[in-house]
């Protein structure tokens, strides 16, 4: 089944901008970490994830991490792009899938198997306020796990 197409269709994703991705493993497997009160404990698989979004920046000068959380089977990225970037939304998420994807199959020893469900969600954030009301989700994101996962 294909993904609903959720771009705009008149908008250069290689702009200046603000974008919110969400990266979800295959079969939703839980393997990034565990929530435990308010806050996620990474795995070793996590923790590849959180190098990986330290890194970017160094790797793509013109693409800056604003704020992120790796949840136990999916990642939130808020990416600003501080200048035009020739590969695009699709290309900076696809180096990044790819070098978790190659570090963790290093790990488990499995060498080419998926790790990221097929392609990603994104948006593009339109203003400050939405930025903000964004990183309010991410600060809050492993408590309603909790509440959806784990009730009491």
């Amino acid at each position: 089944m294909r993904r609903h197409d959720v771009r705009l269709k008149t908008f250069d994703y290689r702009s200046p901008g603000i974008y919110l991705v969400t990266l979800v493993t295959d079969l939703r497997a839980r393997c990034l970490g565990r929530v435990a009160a308010d806050e996620v404990v990474l795995s070793p698989f996590g923790e590849v994830v959180q190098r990986h979004l330290k890194l970017l920046p160094i790797w793509r000068p013109q693409v800056a991490v604003i704020d992120h959380v790796v949840m136990p089977d999916h990642v939130h990225v808020l990416l600003e792009f501080n200048a035009h970037v020739p590969a695009g939304l699709g290309g900076v998420v696809g180096c990044l899938k790819g070098g978790i994807t190659r570090d963790v199959n290093l790990l488990r020893g499995t060498e080419a198997a998926a790790f990221w469900q097929h392609n990603y969600w994104e948006r593009v954030v339109r203003s400050d306020f939405e930025v903000q009301k964004i990183r309010e989700y991410f600060a809050n994101n492993p408590r309603r796990w909790l509440a959806k996962h784990c009730p009491t």
